[in-house]
C-alpha cells in the first residue's frame, strides 16, 4: 500500500511538527500522549489565540495544524463553522 501523504510516515527520522490551537492544556496533553503511544515523535507549539496561530503559521513550517473546533467566536469568521 502506498502512502498518499495523508497518513504520516511513522518511520520518519524527524519529529512530526504540530501546532495546536487549543485553549485546554489537558486536551493537548492527551493528544501528545496518544501520539507518543503510537511511537510518533512530536515537536509541538501551542497557541491560544487566532492571532498567535496566524503568526506561527507565517513564521514556521508545520506538518499538522490541530485546532479546537469549538472555540467561541473564532471559526465562523474564517469560514470553518
Amino acid at each position: 500500500m502506498t502512502n498518499d501523504g495523508l497518513i504520516p510516515d511513522v518511520s520518519r527520522k524527524k519529529p512530526l511538527r504540530i501546532v495546536f490551537r487549543e485553549d485546554n492544556s489537558a486536551d493537548v496533553e492527551l493528544c501528545i500522549h496518544e501520539l507518543k503511544q503510537a511511537k510518533i515523535e512530536v515537536r509541538c507549539e501551542i497557541v491560544r489565540t487566532e492571532a498567535n496561530l496566524v503568526g506561527k503559521l507565517q513564521g514556521a513550517r508545520f506538518d499538522i495544524v490541530l485546532s479546537n473546533y469549538h472555540l467561541v467566536g473564532q471559526l465562523g469568521r474564517i469560514g470553518l463553522r
